[in-house]
């Protein structure tokens, strides 16, 4: 915090939950990291974080009823896709923040 220009700057942010993948994303220098939360913990969070400072650039949330399950980085393009419990796959444009496509191919219960 910098007291006399009344602003403060980020230096750390974190899952508050455990994180259940991690993939490098070549093509845009970033990881990414899927965390499901827990009854006692609320992180049902995707996160691109800059590979070099570990900054956080992007959050995606998703609703705690169909978790994701997976997800796999694009190799040249700025999109990842996640597959939830629900049988839904859903292709995320990162530098939008968006959801671009959304399928659901798998009606069943788990």
């Amino acid at each position: 915090m910098d007291l006399s220009a009344q602003s403060y700057r980020t230096i750390l942010r974190s899952h508050s939950d455990a994180i259940k993948q991690i993939e490098a994303h070549e093509a845009t220098n970033s990881v990414i990291t899927l965390s499901n939360g827990s009854f006692y913990l609320i992180d049902f969070t995707i996160r691109i974080w800059e590979a070099q400072t570990f900054e956080q650039l992007y959050e995606f949330s998703y609703p705690k009823d169909d978790l994701c399950m997976i997800i796999a980085v694009h190799p040249a393009q700025n999109i990842f896709v996640g597959g939830f419990q629900s049988g839904t796959v859903r292709v995320f444009d990162i530098e939008n923040t968006c959801i671009v496509l959304e399928k659901r191919f798998h009606y069943g219960h788990y």
